[in-house]
């Protein structure tokens, strides 16, 4: 019996795609007000931290996806409507992981 050839799991490079999400929310939170790109340049910091853990690059990523996404409507909310806190990004909660895939469309699983 011939044995199929496996086909390699595709490797998703979490970093790579992190680059793109601050690329994009480079370009577009100059037109926010000072406080609120303030905030975001805050949050770009706390998302750049390392994430050696490839969960907790798949969960930094949904971060800068979401804040993305607000930067792009010009609404900044939860969590991302006050500083950053202190100490390891928390896991994002299940409803704004949600809204962030209804707004867009990508799935890290």
């Amino acid at each position: 019996m011939a044995s199929t050839p496996r086909t390699p799991a595709r490797v998703i490079d979490y970093d790579e795609i992190f680059k793109e999400h601050l690329f994009d929310i480079e370009r577009s939170y100059v037109v926010l007000p000072k406080p609120e790109r303030i905030r975001v340049e805050q949050w770009v910091k706390k998302l750049s931290e390392p994430m050696p853990n490839k969960e907790w690059q798949k969960n930094r990523n949904m971060y800068a996806e979401l804040l993305l996404h607000m930067v792009r409507t010009k609404r900044l909310e939860e969590p991302f409507n006050k500083l950053p806190y202190g100490g390891p990004l928390h896991t994002l909660p299940m409803w704004m992981a949600c809204v962030e895939i209804m707004c867009c469309c990508n799935l890290y699983m």
